[in-house]
């Protein structure tokens, strides 16, 4: 800053002072009032569960995932479809079968020998001279040969040396010294950025161009500028195992990566990143940018061996400058060196055996594997070593158990609500075992409901008796986990469906869940990003109660004493509503008091939503000290009053009240927030009589 020491005539400018900025409010994710989590087999993607929205399964997850074609289609599979349909986002896990095989991977290593070669003669232009087609051999001189050797891990034990592979002995053995054998140097490792077969459709190439011609070209002045030879990579994908390969771009839209196996390169004219351990990832994936959303991509890892490139460009660099120092005619053939010293054995291109300009050394000659490898643009590797496991029935239901075996560890970070968002398990007829499991979710978690189905995938039609009985065991399951110990509330966030049909528009043909109904039914309604159920779409009552998404159902008549019994053990089913048509009389949970709101699966979606609103309200206000408890009080009651208006389908009338109890005042940290609903009764019982009259009494009655 300009000091003002005497009245010397000027001008001093301070400056901008921005009195418009504000503190930026970040986009709030989609969080729907109903938020499923599906378990699923899928031919790619993470592993660990996130929130997906269903524009981005096919993409994140692969097409084959959802072909009933498929072997990861499965009963979870068709809900999962059904939410999507609805436009409703959802928390999503993919099952890893144990006996999956490795990421797909490649494994570059080059096997290097040092022996006699030809020296060739050479044109003026640098090139070896041929004549009648042969080229022409100087003399022969000590050199090195190399090859290029692919090799994958199809194994865990393999696989577990991705990046910690050692210096071998080769195969190449020297003709004129038998005991002079080959040394192979691990070179660069890569993989897939998911497990299962469909990595093995993953491929790259890797390449360096000489000169300037109409193609792909490098920037002549990189190599004096920082002292490394520049190469290609070009990541690859293919249909299917057999079909040939595209390009994948890279995440700027460009088609290859320019790169450099030196460290710490800066391209002086761009500032961008040249060396492959800065540069390769980034560019194909993207994960935990504050900005953007995650993109796995198809790259899951790299590993350069710095140390053996190192050692390797030091063989080869020394040897070719040793034999043009001891040659003087030879300088001019090879431009790319200025024979400074061992700091420029970066510009050895090892991948070809050529400079820039394209002159063949003269210590240094590459040859292709024995499958006919050697690195150009023509050439490619294919990932490989990638399985999926065994997927069936039985695999799910075991997998799926062990997820939800987590929410009983309460060191699980299943049980951080701030990022395990869901709010509902969904039984899309798994076994009776997973089924109870389910229920575990209760457990430690108020901000989640259950629906469970009295059908098990792969059953034949079940009777009304048979779903009775189902009911009954799930229910006195339901009961081991009541809605509060401090007030004495049953269990009231499980549903229970019985019946099972066909979907109607679906290939997927065999028996489900009549709970896929309901499924439908409920992320139409409650699925919306905005957390608002849609008005118009409620499904009690006429006309959102038809069944709309099956058919072929098995129980569609109970008689009357039986349906005495389905409710008291809270089961609902499918129930004729005309010649035509068939509905769900109620949508009611195992709450066991009839007079009360909570055997109303809405009502209890309801108290889902408050409950995680009320987490939230506590992240929010968490660590505030700068305000008195009457004003504490009252924010915190008109932020929740906000998030909460409007939310229900005038379903819920709600109240907030936030209050500091003695103990409150006594600790000086905490609050309490009680939450009061209103809700209207299930009306599911019909009374009724018929009074006769003579015609001239009504109508004298009522005036006609």
């Amino acid at each position: 800053m300009t000091s003002i020491v005497n009245g010397a005539s000027q001008v001093i400018l301070h400056g901008t002072d921005d009195q418009a900025a504000r503190q930026a409010v970040r986009t709030r994710p989609v969080k729907p009032s109903h938020m499923p989590v599906q378990y699923i087999f899928a031919a790619r993607g993470p592993e660990e569960e996130i929130s997906a929205n269903p524009n981005d399964l096919v993409a994140m997850y692969g097409a084959d995932t959802f072909d009933v074609n498929k072997p990861y289609y499965t009963h979870s599979t068709l809900f999962t479809q059904g939410f999507a349909a609805e436009g409703n986002a959802m928390r999503v896990k993919r099952l890893k079968p144990a006996d999956a095989g490795p990421v797909a991977n490649v494994f570059i290593s080059i096997e290097l020998i040092k022996q006699e070669i030809n020296d060739y003669e050479r044109n003026t232009d640098g090139s070896i001279k041929v004549v009648a087609g042969v080229p022409v051999v100087k003399a022969p001189i000590q050199g090195y040969k190399a090859r290029f050797i692919v090799s994958h891990a199809s194994d865990a034990v393999a696989a577990a040396t991705f990046g910690a592979r050692t210096q071998t002995t080769g195969t190449w053995v020297d003709p004129a010294e038998p005991t002079n054998t080959s040394k192979i140097y691990p070179l660069w490792d890569l993989r897939e950025s998911s497990f299962g077969a469909d990595g093995n459709a993953t491929g790259v190439s890797f390449y360096t161009v000489q000169g300037g011609g109409a193609g792909e070209q490098i920037d002549a002045r990189l190599l004096s500028a920082v002292k490394a030879y520049p190469f290609i990579f070009k990541l690859l994908r293919a249909n299917g195992a057999n079909a040939s390969s595209s390009v994948q771009p890279t995440l700027s839209g460009a088609q290859s990566v320019t790169m450099t196996f030196k460290k710490g390169v800066v391209n002086p004219y761009t500032r961008a990143n040249m060396s492959v351990g800065d540069v390769l990832m980034p560019s194909y994936t993207r994960k935990n940018d504050t900005l953007l959303p995650d993109v796995p991509g198809n790259l899951g890892a790299s590993h350069v061996y710095e140390d053996n490139v190192e050692e390797i460009l030091g063989l080869l660099y020394a040897q070719e400058v040793a034999y043009i120092k001891a040659s003087p005619d030879a300088d001019s053939i090879i431009t790319d060196f200025s024979l400074t010293g061992p700091e420029e054995k970066h510009l050895f291109n090892f991948f070809t055996g050529k400079s820039y300009r394209g002159y063949p050394y003269h210590t240094f000659q590459v040859e292709a594997n024995a499958d006919g490898f050697i690195p150009s643009s023509l050439n490619s590797v294919r990932f490989a070593g990638g399985s999926d496991g065994t997927m069936n029935d039985d695999t799910l239901n075991t997998l799926v158990q062990a997820e939800l075996a987590k929410y009983l560890d309460r060191s699980s970070e299943v049980l951080n609500d701030a990022k395990y968002i869901q709010s509902c398990v969904w039984d899309s007829g798994y076994k009776l075992a997973t089924k109870l499991k389910m229920l575990d979710v209760m457990a430690y978690r108020k901000d989640i409901a259950v629906a469970l189905a009295c059908f098990t995938h792969d059953n034949p039609k079940m009777t009304a008796t048979e779903y009775n009985a189902m009911a009954l065991t799930l229910k006195s399951a339901a009961q081991m986990y009541p809605e509060s110990v401090q007030f004495g509330t049953a269990c009231s966030r499980v549903f229970i469906m019985g019946g099972s049909g066909t979907v109607i528009g679906n290939p997927w043909k065999a028996r489900t869940t009549c709970l896929y109904e309901v499924a439908r039914k409920t992320a139409r309604y409650m699925g919306a990003g905005d957390r608002k159920w849609k008005a118009g779409q409620r499904f009690a009552g006429y006309p959102g109660s038809i069944v709309n998404f099956m058919t072929d159902i098995d129980v569609t008549f109970v008689p009357v004493d039986q349906r005495v019994l389905d409710w008291n053990v809270g089961l609902n089913n499918v129930a004729q509503y005309d010649t035509e048509t068939y509905y769900i009389p109620h949508f009611r949970t195992v709450y066991d008091n009839d007079t009360s709101v909570l055997n109303s699966w809405a009502v209890n979606m309801g108290i889902v939503t408050i409950n995680k609103i009320i987490q939230e309200t506590h992240r929010r206000f968490s660590g505030r000290d700068d305000v008195p408890n009457a004003v504490f009080k009252d924010e915190v009651e008109r932020h929740m009053i906000k998030e909460l208006t409007g939310l229900f389908d005038n379903r819920l009338l709600i109240q907030v009240e936030v209050v500091f109890t003695d103990e409150d005042i006594q600790r000086n940290f905490s609050w309490y927030t009680i939450v009061r609903i209103g809700a209207n009764g299930t009306k599911t019982v019909s009374q009724a009589h018929i009074e006769a009259y003579r015609w001239e009494d009504l109508a004298a009655q009522i005036g006609a």
